[in-house]
């Protein structure tokens, strides 16, 4: 497996950083989310300026239910590298976790700053300022989500709940009707 092979390489190169990175991307793959921690903790401690291994921390972390560590892992990789698209996203699902939903909108607003027509992080946006209160920054945020992606069935269904909260009915109904007809089961 990957995971042998990295150990493998580990047991010949023990200050090997991305060998301990790609051994921690690996086990956290296999389930092991404790283990792919700590090893991608080595691998900051050989190159703390590795990005994307402070990335995979947080992930693991996130995995483990860790979501404060995590988001710090997802904060110290965007000091290193603030485009970090998916860091912003994780940072955002992270925070929303723990029920930071304006850090998790402006988390969420950082990653579309950086790549606008990115589906997905606009129905995160709308789910957090849905939770934050702001129905109607949803409803915008929902449909920025079917605009680029006209088959996303659940900016559909959201943006249905969202109009259902709003007191439109009808508009509800057409966004719960296109979201079954997209994913019926």
């Amino acid at each position: 497996s990957a995971a042998e092979s990295f150990r493998r390489f580990i047991a010949l190169a023990p200050n090997h950083a991305e060998a301990y990175y790609g051994l921690g991307v690996a086990l956290r793959g296999l389930g092991d989310s404790t283990t792919a921690a700590a090893t991608l903790r080595q691998a900051i401690a050989l190159a703390p300026q590795h990005a994307t291994a402070h990335y995979a921390l947080g992930n693991a972390l996130g995995d483990a239910g860790a979501a404060a560590e995590a988001s710090t892992a997802y904060r110290q990789a965007l000091s290193l590298r603030p485009d970090f698209v998916e860091a912003h996203t994780n940072l955002g699902n992270m925070l929303q976790q723990q029920g930071l939903f304006d850090d998790a909108a402006t988390s969420y607003r950082q990653a579309l700053r950086i790549q606008p027509a990115a589906t997905i992080i606009w129905n995160n946006l709308g789910t957090v300022l849905l939770k934050a209160g702001d129905a109607a920054a949803a409803v915008d945020c929902y449909r920025r989500a079917i605009e680029g992606q006209a088959d996303y069935a659940d900016a559909h269904l959201n943006l249905g709940r969202t109009l259902s909260k709003l007191g439109r009915p009808e508009e509800a109904e057409a966004s719960y009707r296109e979201a079954l007809r997209l994913q019926p089961d």
